[in-house]
C-alpha cells in the first residue's frame, strides 16, 4: 500500500516517537559509561559533548556527565508521561522540520561567511547606485512674517506691510550679516504663531519638499541666499507679507561607502534570498497535495481566534479520541 505524500508528512512525527521508542541495538557493556532506560550514554557521544562544552577536567567532566544523565531522565519521564503524543510537541517537531527545510535550502538561519557579497561586489553595487545613498540638500531657515487677510481694508493692509518694511530694514543694517538674529525682532513683530515664540525659526527642511503650494513665496525668496545671515528681500503675497533669513545650509552629500556597507549588504542578500524563495517554492510545489479550498467558509471559525491561526494542526492522538 502506499501512502499520499501528505499523509506521509502528518505520520512523521508519531514515526519520529516510535523511532525514539524502539530499543536500540545494545551496546558492549564496556562501551556504555551510562544508562537510563532504553537510552545510553557512549564513550564517543561523551567525547564529543565534552569537546564541545570544554570540559577538560575531572570536575568539570563529571559535571558535564551529571547533566547528561539527567536529560536523559527528564526524557524517560517524558516518555512515561506519553509527551511525545501531545500535540503541541508535535507541532513543534513539525516547525522544526520545516525549518531544517528551508535551512537546507538555503533559507533561514544566519549567512555563513560564503554567502556574504564580496568587498568587490559591494563597492561595484554604490558606485552604480550612489544616488540611492545620497543626502538630500537641507535648508534651515528663519523669518518674520505678519498676516494680510482679505478683511483688511487697503490702507490697513498697506500700514501692515509698511511696518513690516520698517523691520526688515532694520534687520538689513545688523552688521556683520553672520552675527544677524531675528529672535527678538520675531518675537515682536511677527504673526505666525507657529514660529514667533522661537524667533522665527522654520527648522531644517528638505529643499526638494519646499513646495510653492505649501510655502508660497519661500522658494522663490530663499533661492539665491548662501551665506548664513543674509536677508532675502521683502516678499508679498496675497495672504501674507515676510522676509527670510537663511541660517545654514547644507548641499546635497553622498554617504560615504563604509558607512553604506551593511545596507548595501542586506539589498544584496535580499535578492538573493528571493530567488532562493522562488527555487524553494518551486521544489515544494513537486511534493502532490490534495486541496479543498471550497470548504473553509463551512468551517465554524469564530473571529478574534488567533489560535486557529497557529498553523495546521496535527490529527488527535489516541489519548485525545478516547480511543
Amino acid at each position: 500500500m502506499r501512502l499520499h505524500p501528505s499523509l506521509c508528512l502528518l505520520l512523521l512525527p508519531l514515526l519520529f516517537s516510535l523511532a525514539a521508542c524502539r530499543p536500540p541495538a545494545a551496546p558492549q557493556q564496556d562501551n556504555v559509561i551510562a544508562r537510563v532506560g532504553q537510552e545510553v550514554i557512549t564513550p564517543e557521544a561523551f567525547a564529543s559533548a565534552a569537546k564541545s562544552r570544554g570540559a577538560t577536567t575531572p570536575e568539570g567532566q563529571e559535571k558535564l556527565l551529571d547533566e547528561m544523565v539527567n536529560d536523559l531522565r527528564a526524557l524517560e519521564l517524558a516518555r512515561q508521561r506519553g509527551y511525545e503524543r501531545d500535540p503541541e510537541i508535535q507541532r513543534q517537531l513539525h516547525a522544526a522540520m520545516i525549518a531544517k527545510v528551508r535551512e537546507s535550502a538555503g533559507l533561514g538561519g544566519e549567512p555563513s561567511a560564503a554567502d556574504l557579497p564580496s568587498e568587490a561586489a559591494l563597492q561595484d553595487y554604490y558606485n552604480k547606485h550612489q544616488s540611492d545613498f545620497s543626502i538630500p540638500s537641507r535648508i534651515h531657515l528663519a523669518w518674520v512674517c505678519v498676516n494680510l487677510p482679505a478683511s483688511l481694508s487697503p490702507a490697513a493692509r498697506q500700514a501692515k506691510i509698511a511696518r513690516v518694511q520698517e523691520v526688515h530694514a532694520r534687520v538689513l543694517a545688523q552688521q556683520p550679516p553672520a552675527a544677524r538674529t531675528l529672535k527678538d525682532i520675531a518675537q515682536q513683530y511677527s504673526e505666525d504663531q507657529a514660529t514667533r515664540h522661537s524667533g522665527g525659526d522654520l527648522g531644517w527642511q528638505l529643499e526638494r519638499d519646499l513646495s510653492e503650494e505649501r510655502f508660497p513665496g519661500l522658494i522663490k525668496a530663499a533661492a539665491p541666499l548662501q551665506s548664513p545671515g543674509e536677508i532675502s528681500p521683502l516678499v508679498e503675497t496675497s495672504r501674507t507679507a515676510f522676509f527670510v533669513m537663511l541660517v545654514e545650509r547644507q548641499p546635497e552629500t553622498i554617504r560615504p561607502f563604509q558607512a553604506t556597507r551593511g545596507e548595501i549588504i542586506r539589498r544584496l542578500q535580499s535578492g538573493r534570498t528571493s530567488a532562493q524563495e522562488q527555487r524553494f517554492e518551486a521544489l515544494l510545489m513537486q511534493v502532490p497535495a490534495e486541496v479543498h479550498a471550497e470548504k473553509l467558509p463551512s468551517l465554524p471559525i469564530s473571529a478574534g481566534a488567533p489560535d486557529h491561526l497557529s498553523g495546521p494542526r496535527l490529527p488527535a492522538s489516541p489519548s485525545q479520541r478516547g480511543d
